[in-house]
């Protein structure tokens, strides 16, 4: 919605120039503006697209310090005594190093700016939680299941590509084989009872775009009622 969006200077300073006549209204200074609307470019494994927001009062150019993503436009002209937004689109190809991957974009212009762009290694898995965060892998884990009843659970998660999974590795746990649009999910999860005097754990693995995230689900150890 910010593409094309033009807000003409002089607008801009009319309430500075009411509170600040005396001082500032009486010179011609010109106006300089570049700047991000984000603060960053988060994506997530999986992600291929995403885009950034730039209000400029001049003229920019733009280039990137890596390979692994590219930009667009990478220039744009601004009438002069205007200030417009400008949006950049951000490409590149689904995550499979297992790492996270860091790049920075570089605006030339009047005032110069950059913004970092990362993407991470792992899906955007919302719950369960993440329990162990490092640089390159996070764990989300679901722990503390009741063991004495049958009981559910939920997985809630974003993939940005079409046909996403969840699969089980263990048979005490059942989850939907479905596939899943892009899009925003809540998916159930069965766990049978644990009758077992130790906890244990099972995997779900959440598949999307060539990229899998295992989630861990941890059942209590069943305790006999004294």
């Amino acid at each position: 919605m910010y593409k094309n969006t033009i807000i003409m200077k002089r607008l801009l300073f009319f309430v500075p120039c009411l509170a600040l006549m005396l001082v500032s209204c009486g010179n011609d200074e010109d106006f300089h503006v570049t700047r991000f609307y984000e603060k960053a470019a988060v994506m997530y494994a999986d992600q291929v697209v995403d885009s950034l927001h730039l209000q400029t009062s001049d003229n920019w150019t733009a280039q990137k310090n890596v390979d692994w993503f590219d930009i667009s436009p990478t220039s744009a002209t601004i009438p002069q005594d205007y200030i417009m937004w400008s949006r950049i689109d951000i490409t590149t190809t689904p995550n499979t190093t297992g790492k996270v991957r860091y790049g920075q974009i570089f605006i030339t212009s009047n005032q110069p700016a950059g913004i970092t762009v990362y993407q991470h290694p792992f899906l955007n898995v919302s719950y369960p939680y993440i329990t162990n965060v490092s640089e390159d892998e996070d764990t989300f884990t679901c722990l503390d299941i009741k063991a004495d009843t049958a009981t559910t659970g939920q997985v809630i998660f974003t993939n940005y590509a079409d046909g996403a999974t969840l699969t089980s590795n263990s048979a005490w746990l059942t989850v939907s084989n479905e596939t899943y649009d892009k899009g925003t999910h809540q998916v159930d999860y069965t766990l049978e009872p644990n009758t077992t005097t130790e906890d244990r754990t099972a995997i779900i693995t959440l598949t999307s775009n060539g990229v899998s995230t295992p989630i861990s689900i941890r059942q209590r150890a069943y305790v006999e009622a004294e």
